[in-house]
């Protein structure tokens, strides 16, 4: 399957680029409301037309545009995060990760042309 990612404690959050947008209710489809811990995912420069779908514990979370960013409440334990290219982006790829998360955790992640990268604070 995928990579276990260390969490950060929700102090770490300076880390967020302040250029993101967030990405629109329409396209936010769970997870939104606050929990345990705190998962922040931003998209960087994807290219023309290029959406990535990002699903937690196989559920839509919400699809992405370049330079859009998004907050979803994770209860404690293990989920798996997965992301996929939609039929616009030039590279197609699906990836799947695993994170585990305790109270006030916060996980900070880009998905880029690669898929889902943590931020090192």
């Amino acid at each position: 399957l995928g990579h276990s990612f260390p969490t950060r404690r929700s102090s770490d959050l300076s880390a967020v680029p302040d250029e993101s947008t967030p990405v629109p209710p329409a396209r936010l489809f769970g997870y939104t409301e606050r929990s345990d811990a705190l998962l922040v995912v931003g998209a960087t420069s994807l290219g023309n037309d290029c959406t990535i779908r990002l699903s937690i514990d196989g559920k839509p979370a919400a699809d992405f545009f370049a330079t859009e960013m998004a907050h979803f409440g994770l209860t404690i334990g293990s989920h798996s995060l997965s992301s996929h290219t939609s039929a616009g982006c030039s590279k197609q790829w699906i990836q799947e990760v695993s994170v585990s998360v305790k109270a006030g955790d916060a996980l900070i992640m880009y998905i880029d042309n690669a898929g889902l990268t943590p931020v090192e604070l």
